[in-house]
Formats: structure tokens, C-alpha cells, sequence
């Protein structure tokens, strides 16, 4: 979802949905062959944008609930997921 205004900038806001996941071979091999899945999680971020003449002010917050999920991965570890990150970007045209 975004929203735009000429004088107010840019408002955005995202999501992203994955359903539950098969860990691998390998590691059900090394959980003594117990199969197991990992569980479904939605994940959200938002950002702003504000432009002013040859300047552009750009505030971006990935995870913003702070959600915490595994991918599958191998050799007896799945791979967590990132924290929340907050990202601030200046950029100047001329």
C-alpha cells in the first residue's frame, strides 16, 4: 500500500506472507529422522519519503513488529531471521 501527496511526501507500508516450511534432509537426518516443519509468519515494513527540491529525505523500518522466524537451512540449523532494522538515507541532486 502507498499513498502520495505533492507536499507531504510518500507514505508505504508492505507485507509478506510464507507459509509453513519442510525443514531439509539433513536436518531431519540429524534429529534422529523426526520430520518436522517450521511455522508460517507475516512480516511488515513501512517507510517515508519526504522530497524537497534537489534533496530527498527517505525513512524505511524492515520487520516493524519485530518478528522472529527460522528459514530452513542445513547441517543441524535452521537460519534465524534478521531483527527489526531502521534505515535513514539522505540523497542530493545536482
Amino acid at each position: 500500500w502507498e499513498f502520495r501527496t505533492q507536499a507531504r511526501g510518500t507514505l508505504e507500508f508492505g507485507a509478506r506472507y510464507a507459509s509453513r516450511r519442510r525443514a531439509s534432509l539433513s536436518n531431519i537426518q540429524t534429529n534422529y529422522y523426526t520430520p518436522y516443519s517450521l511455522p508460517a509468519y507475516t512480516v511488515c515494513h513501512a517507510a517515508y519519503a519526504l522530497p524537497r527540491r534537489a534533496g530527498r529525505l527517505h525513512l524505511r523500518v524492515n520487520n516493524l513488529f519485530n518478528v522472529g522466524w527460522a528459514e530452513p537451512g542445513y547441517r543441524g540449523f535452521d537460519i534465524p531471521s534478521r531483527p527489526r532494522e531502521i534505515q535513514l538515507t539522505f540523497g542530493w541532486r545536482y
